[in-house]
């Protein structure tokens, strides 16, 4: 059974081996704890885990964005997309998508933003699956500092 609950600081051990995943680097506790625990003491951050029977598979994170244009509803960048390779395709990724956007709608978002590099197709397929229309619109993403 597939339980979706906000990130508790003791997933983060978990986190770093899952994100390792993703990008074949090993995430630095002490940092990724610090900012853990700055993002949970304000209300701009959604730090979700999917857990598949206890164990962590899942992550997404959400940030609230205020806006300062037409209605001036805020909106929502997503980040941080990950399941575990072992479990894919078993409805991890809707689970916590469900819940993110669920999330963003109680706290008023008007729109969600995420960026995705070209290569991850499988994602862009699930992203067209709850209804991005990739073909409207174009993201850039620069690094400031590698």
């Amino acid at each position: 059974m597939i339980t979706v609950a906000p990130l508790a600081e003791s997933d983060l051990p978990a986190l770093i081996a899952l994100f390792a995943e993703l990008t074949d680097e090993l995430t630095d506790y002490a940092p990724m704890a610090a900012n853990f625990r700055a993002m949970s003491a304000g209300d701009s951050y959604i730090l979700l885990g999917a857990k598949l029977e206890g164990e962590l598979v899942g992550f997404v994170m959400g940030i609230i964005c205020l806006d300062i244009v037409g209605c001036c509803r805020p909106f929502l960048v997503v980040e941080n997309v990950i399941v575990a390779k072992a479990a894919r395709r078993q409805g991890v990724a809707r689970r916590l998508w469900d819940e993110l956007e669920a999330e963003a709608r109680r706290r008023g978002c008007y729109y969600v933003f995420l960026v995705s590099v070209d290569w991850r197709e499988d994602a862009h397929r699930f992203y067209a699956s709850v209804g991005f229309a990739p073909d409207k619109y174009k993201g850039f993403k620069k690094y400031l500092d590698r």
